[in-house]
């Protein structure tokens, strides 16, 4: 039959005495050996980031090593989008660095400092353009110094392109979207509010399940060479 394949681009079979033709099927899995494979979407790797992913998952491994509690004193940053229900069109703010720096001074610095936590936080960001300039970096040296702030143009490089390692990416961020999709909100406010909502309802076996599972990914990430995640996961 893959002779007549070849030979004619027909699979065509005529209907003998009691005999069905092959289905495409058949002829695939039991003839061609040709067999369904499932697509797996993952983020772009450039050549250079395996070597990247592969030191800094060793050197968050040698570091959990040495203080246990680390993983849990790191503040895992990101963003991400929401959207409203039935909105007339998308509500976007853009970001740029001095918005940025004033949301460090303004929110984030004040709520560490009222838990009294911020002297052993590590800062962790990716490196996207607003949270790399001079008035970001400044505040981030003064508050957490250089040794606690984990983001390029830093002491300690944060791998680019590494959504599968940050907790906010590879589960919050799809956790929160799918509770606030049930409140349908229909208004900033509301969206807002339904987030804030959603986030102090997260409980501290949560939380220590997410970081548990993200060291479990580094050390996946370790053990093969900084390679994408997610065909080692399933």
């Amino acid at each position: 039959m893959v002779t007549k394949f070849e030979e004619t681009g027909s699979l065509n079979v005529r209907s003998g005495r009691g005999r069905k033709p092959a289905s495409a099927e058949k002829i695939m899995l039991n003839i061609l050996r040709y067999y369904p494979y499932k697509l797996q979407l993952v983020q772009e790797l450039l050549p250079h980031d395996f070597e990247t992913r592969h030191l800094f998952s060793l050197q968050f491994l040698a570091r959990l090593e040495v203080d246990p509690e680390w993983p849990w004193n790191i503040l895992w940053t990101d963003e991400a989008h929401f959207h409203l229900e039935g909105a007339g069109g998308p509500v976007t703010c853009s970001i740029t660095g001095q918005r940025y720096a004033s949301l460090l001074r303004n929110k984030i610095i004040p709520d560490l400092q009222a838990r009294q936590c911020l002297s052993r936080i590590i800062f962790m960001q990716d490196g996207v353009p607003p949270h790399i300039t001079r008035c970001v970096k400044d505040v981030l040296k003064h508050h957490f110094t250089e040794e606690r702030v984990i983001i390029r143009q830093f002491l300690h490089l944060r791998p680019p392109r590494s959504p599968d390692l940050n907790p906010c990416d590879f589960w919050l961020w799809g956790h929160l979207r799918q509770l606030v999709s049930y409140d349908q909100p229909r208004t900033l406010p509301d969206l807002k509010d339904s987030i804030s909502r959603h986030v102090l309802n997260l409980s501290q076996n949560t939380l220590r399940s997410m970081v548990e599972y993200a060291i479990l990914r580094f050390q996946i990430v370790a053990e093969n060479d900084g390679h994408h995640l997610e065909p080692l996961l399933l």
